[in-house]
């Protein structure tokens, strides 16, 4: 049954063959951009970061302003305040980048 089926199915594609062509492209396509997706997705999600101590990673903000907004610490004001020479920055925080 299965012979019989794969050759009506052949004898299809031979009579149509733009029909044929586009299914094939689109299958193709469809399956790269599956490929490129997860790509991605494993490079930016699954792998783990590039760094020796993945745990001790953290991302720190500061409130500023009269709105009190939360904003990016940079690596100098950051090591500024740890050794007291910033007293305008106000309480920093920082919260873990992989929870």
């Amino acid at each position: 049954m299965l012979a019989f089926d794969l050759k009506l199915a052949a004898r299809s594609l031979r009579r149509a063959p733009a029909v044929t062509a586009a299914a094939v492209i689109s299958l193709g396509l469809g399956i790269a951009v599956c490929s490129a997706v997860f790509s991605v997705i494993e490079a930016v999600l699954i792998e783990p970061l590039p760094f020796a101590a993945q745990d001790r990673l953290v991302y720190a903000t500061e409130t500023a302003g009269t709105d009190r907004s939360l904003n990016a610490v940079s690596g100098p004001d950051l090591a500024g305040s740890a050794s007291g020479n910033f007293p305008t920055l106000v309480r920093p925080s920082c919260r873990s980048r992989r929870a």
